[in-house]
């Protein structure tokens, strides 16, 4: 009888095994959501015709939420934001958007990258990489890159975000050969170096003043 019952339980126990090495594996093999909304995205923005005098917005979550054409209306301005996408997400897909030069292309991304415990040595090689790819197909397109903003952590609802990172970060940025550096950062941030709350309404996004306080920026020095 002990026999029959050790012999039941072993197959149950491999039954159950088999079933929970199916499913991490099926698992293994199913992208994650970030890279289905990756994909999704950026088939959507092969609509439309491309043209030299395009001035293209590109990055993550804060890039993805702003009317850039209607912010500054004008009509060239085009949106290729993916909200959650990094680093590597970008330099994927970057290809698609200098096959026909733009005249301009701004870029902010880095924060994913930040909440997931990238270091700031990781995140600037892969910036490097970014602007190398853009200047070997597009030598004539001028790259701005915005600077990675912080989150106020006291409205932010979710995992902390190491804001500590970010001021360095940017410097190293700022330095960047072949690329004009827009600092916001400086411009929305408080003593402690957090997201002010005037510019954000869920912590980490701006809202309608931080994206008005960027158009400044941009519209007095001339970048468009």
């Amino acid at each position: 009888m002990k026999k029959r019952v050790l012999y039941f339980s072993l197959i149950i126990n491999l039954i159950t095994i088999g079933y929970l090495v199916k499913k991490k594996l099926n698992s293994l093999n199913k992208p994650n959501a970030a890279e289905l909304r990756r994909a999704s995205k950026t088939d959507v923005y092969k609509i439309g015709e491309r043209t030299q005098e395009d001035i293209i917005f590109i990055g993550d979550s804060q890039v993805e939420r702003c009317q850039w054409h209607e912010l500054f209306e004008n009509c060239k301005l085009k949106n290729r934001g993916i909200g959650g996408d990094n680093l590597n997400g970008l330099i994927s897909r970057i290809k698609n958007e200098i096959d026909s030069p733009p005249k301009k292309i701004f870029i902010q991304i880095g924060i994913n990258d930040i909440i997931g415990k990238k270091t700031s040595k990781y995140i600037l090689e892969k910036y490097k990489i970014l602007i190398e790819t853009i200047n070997k197909k597009a030598s004539n397109t001028e790259i701005y890159i915005i600077s990675i903003l912080p989150a106020n952590n006291l409205i932010w609802p979710y995992e902390l975000i190491n804001n500590k990172q970010i001021p360095e970060l940017n410097a190293q940025l700022s330095r960047l050969d072949s690329i004009v550096f827009i600092d916001l950062y400086s411009k929305i941030t408080d003593k402690k170096g957090d997201l002010e709350k005037e510019f954000t309404t869920d912590g980490l996004h701006l809202n309608h003043k931080g994206y008005q306080l960027l158009k400044t920026l941009i519209l007095e020095n001339k970048f468009i």
